[in-house]
This record gives structure tokens, sequence and C-alpha cells, in this order.
């Protein structure tokens, strides 16, 4: 995440679109470090996967980057516009020029698989 985002805001500001497939701590320390959430021009859509059984990945975020101990700010205090959202498997995301679709992953705990439909391309 820090790399990516020492990268993206070498450019001009764009909708950044993030999707995590899964949300355990070790894998989010980079997330409050993510540049473009520290400057105000940017805005950046964010998907938590949401586990069944387990709090949706929104909460979760909000609930380990919160004031101190744990950050000095809340998930909420970042100057970027953050629009952050839950999604589950099997749902489909329509973006304009792209599509993304979810899927289960057999993964301990659960994940989410993004099938990203751009143009006449499939990635998965």
């Amino acid at each position: 995440m820090i790399a990516l985002g020492k990268s993206l805001i070498q450019q001009e500001p764009a909708p950044v679109f993030l999707f995590l497939s899964h949300i355990p701590l070790d894998h989010i320390k980079g997330i409050p470090y993510f540049a473009p959430f520290w400057k105000p021009e940017w805005k950046v859509h964010m998907f938590a996967g949401f586990l069944d059984g387990h709090c949706g990945g929104t909460a979760y975020l909000k609930r380990h980057i919160a004031p101190p101990p744990l950050f000095p700010i809340s998930f909420t205090s970042f100057p970027a516009q953050i629009l952050l959202q839950d999604i589950s498997a099997y749902t489909t995301v329509p973006r304009p020029g792209f599509e993304v679709t979810t899927f289960p992953l057999n993964h301990p705990g659960g994940a989410l698989g993004y099938r990203l439909n751009f143009q006449h391309y499939v990635m998965l």
C-alpha cells in the first residue's frame, strides 16, 4: 500500500478503487500510510470483504484505524474523500469502463476473489 500510494500521488489526482480480499491485521497495517488518503484532492473507493459470521470489513477497518492508542486519527479523519463499502461474495460492482464481480475463496477465515471485466479483457 505504501509503495502504490507513493507512485499514485506522482500523477494527477484520479479516482482510486481498492478491493480488499480479506482484512487480517497483518494485511492492513499499511493502509493508513496510503499516500492518497492524506491528500484532500484524492477520492478513494474502498471495498472490504464482508465475511459471514464476522463484522463487516468497513467496521473492522474503522475499529483498527482509530484514535490513540491504535492510530493518531480516526479512519474518517483522513483529508481525502474515502468511500468505504462492505462487499460480499457473488456481488457485481459496475463502474464506468469496468465491472468487478466477487466470488468466495478457499482461505482460512474466508476471503473474496475479484474478477475484473475491462473492455474485452477478464482478469482474476
